[in-house]
């Protein structure tokens, strides 16, 4: 019979995931523990950009739990329409300031958050939780560009 310490450990070894809440994402932001953000566009972006966007020109991407992602400006400057999610406000402030764009926030009530807009009109960042948006705040996408969403979000919440 097992006791119930070697079962939490049992269960430990099982998991081996970090588990966070949003409210845990936004601490992260503020006490700049983002070692996952890079100061660069990502390498396979750069190299397989033309399979993202599969011979298409000014197209509607969408990134999940984009951060402050340069991807964003760099697939903007191309022509694209980008369009993020992040539940983390700090981050997409810190976005708009650190690549000199200037944009407007205002509320989203059916995401209960807020649309960071570039004046162009061409990045377009909703603040809030990724399971409150769909296709009704922001229509549909040409492509989806994921660096990594589905390592930050939790093992039991994939399905959603």
């Amino acid at each position: 019979m097992s006791s119930n310490s070697e079962d939490s450990v049992s269960a430990a070894k099982k998991t081996k995931f970090t588990v966070l809440d949003v409210d845990e994402w936004q601490k992260r932001w503020t006490v700049k523990q983002i070692g996952f953000h890079q100061d660069t566009v990502h390498p396979l972006l750069e190299k397989h950009v033309d399979k993202l966007l599969n011979k298409c020109e000014n197209i509607d991407i969408f990134m999940p739990l984009c951060g402050k992602s340069l991807d964003i400006k760099w697939l903007s400057d191309k022509g694209h329409t980008v369009v993020g999610v992040e539940c983390a406000s700090l981050a997409l402030e810190e976005f708009f300031e650190e690549q000199n764009v200037e944009y407007t926030k205002e509320p989203v009530e059916q995401v209960k958050g807020s649309l960071y807009k570039s004046k162009d009109g061409k990045i377009n960042l909703y603040c809030c939780d990724i399971y409150e948006f769909n296709k009704d705040v922001a229509g549909q996408f040409d492509a989806i560009w994921d660096r990594a969403s589905m390592v930050a979000i939790n093992r039991d919440d994939r399905e959603k």
